[in-house]
């Protein structure tokens, strides 16, 4: 019942945008933007599939837009898709060899007395895990399960203080991917790529980890700070006694290294590709056939690469070009310079903060919400002289820690989906980072921006 209650009403949006036509659009102008508003509500109410939502919105934009088939689904032959289908498999081959659990294993058994330290460490580890597992979503995997299977409970109480501490961790890998350019292929590339060739040309990997790195670190200090606060009535009950002891012994110790010394190489690689010319997407290749070799990987590995969700990427991917093509990110462009006429005023980048804040409560993924925003408001800005970068990133880190249901960030969604902790949380995190979202970008970002010359 409930989800025919959004299908019809996702129908009933389609119908009144398509038939009224508004914001002066024409017809098939606003056919495209009522496909996307009908994507949007049932991507967010699952009243449809998603993949079934896709087809349909991609079959969409083919016939009624200014698009070509072939550049609408051009993320199908891109170097992210392949980068992101051969480091999920690397990732799982890591996580076969087993060279991460003893790892954080012993780091967790060491710290298990302090609760602020228990906090700590999954942000220490993210840092580290992005020069070693370079898809944030198999990061939060991979640390998942090995806290999950290190910390038992006896009641319900013991239940609720394990659910923060997971919580923690999915929360410690979303705040620190941002310090790097490379911290999360799929969030970190959709800034990029729905942004303007100004912006890419300038935001290299030094430039975004000066813009990003020490101001991301304060604010994930602040961010253990208000979980302690949030979840302090759960975390009470935890006590080392919980942490268990799982058998990482044995796993072949020559696995172990040889993943170590393959990872090191193709993060060598990966750095100095400026070099050498090889792309990213090669190398992960290359490695994933040595994993197969060495029967770290095996064929129903290949399940791991999900295909609805590049799917939903390569739709989310179309959006910025296909409302850019037909003319209707113009029409926007031109309303919302009304609402954001005066970049002079101090309330100007608030007022954009508060736009992607409501498009992506409203939207849903965090990749889509940029691909309708990026496009329209970093060349807006640019024609205002600010930097298309504080627009970027200031985009990047709304969408990034704001949220409020799991299908508003996809690392966390992981994390429900496993039944690690309960939607709620997110909610209530959410309800306190709508007011610390703010906190952390004109507190903590803009003034440290400002300090490095980009305002």
């Amino acid at each position: 019942m409930y989800k025919k209650r959004f299908l019809i009403i996702s129908l009933i949006a389609f119908l009144l945008i398509a038939v009224f036509k508004p914001l002066g659009l024409n017809q098939n102008q606003a056919i495209v933007l009522a496909s996307l508003v009908t994507a949007v509500i049932l991507w967010a109410s699952n009243g449809l599939h998603k993949s079934i939502v896709c087809a349909l919105l991609i079959l969409s934009f083919s016939i009624f837009s200014n698009t070509k088939l072939l550049n609408i689904i051009s993320f199908v032959y891109s170097d992210t898709m392949l980068l992101i289908i051969f480091t999920t498999l690397l990732s799982v081959g890591i996580m076969n060899s087993g060279a991460i659990n003893g790892f954080v294993e012993r780091i967790f058994v060491k710290t298990g007395n302090n609760i602020f330290t228990i906090l700590s460490i999954p942000y220490l580890l993210g840092i580290v895990l992005v020069f070693i597992i370079p898809q944030a979503f198999a990061r939060v995997i991979i640390l998942g399960s090995i806290y999950s299977s290190l910390i038992t409970y006896r009641d319900e109480n013991e239940q609720r203080a394990k659910r923060a501490i997971l919580f923690n961790v999915f929360f410690a890998i979303t705040m620190t991917y941002m310090m790097f350019i490379n911290g999360d292929i799929v969030l970190n590339g959709a800034a990029l790529g729905f942004s303007t060739e100004a912006v890419n040309a300038e935001l290299n990997q030094f430039k975004w980890f000066t813009l990003m790195a020490l101001p991301t670190l304060v604010a994930s200090v602040l961010s253990i700070v208000l979980l302690r606060f949030i979840f302090k009535d759960d975390l009470k009950y935890f006590s080392s006694d919980m942490i268990v002891k799982s058998k990482t012994e044995n796993i072949d110790k020559s696995s172990k290294l040889a993943v170590i010394l393959l990872m090191v190489v193709v993060i060598l690689l990966w750095i100095f590709e400026d070099i050498h010319h090889i792309k990213p997407w090669i190398v992960s290749m290359v490695a994933t056939i040595i994993m197969f070799a060495m029967r770290l990987l095996k064929k129903e590995d290949l399940k791991s690469v999900n295909p609805h969700f590049l799917l939903f990427l390569t739709t989310v991917f179309s959006i910025g070009k296909v409302l850019g093509q037909a003319g209707i990110t113009e029409i926007i462009f031109q309303k919302l310079s009304l609402i954001l006429a005066n970049p002079n005023s101090p309330l100007y980048l608030l007022l954009i903060t508060i736009v992607v804040m409501v498009l992506h409560l409203s939207i849903g993924s965090s990749v889509a919400t940029m691909s309708v925003v990026l496009p329209i408001l970093v060349p807006m800005a640019e024609s205002q002289n600010i930097n298309g970068i504080v627009i970027t990133l200031l985009t990047y880190i709304t969408v990034n820690v704001h949220f409020l249901l799991p299908f508003h960030h996809a690392t966390m969604m992981i994390g429900c989906g496993r039944e690690y902790y309960p939607d709620k949380y997110m909610t209530k995190l959410g309800a306190y980072m709508s007011v610390g979202v703010l906190v952390f970008i004109f507190l903590i970002y803009l003034p440290w921006w400002k300090l490095m010359g980009l305002l």
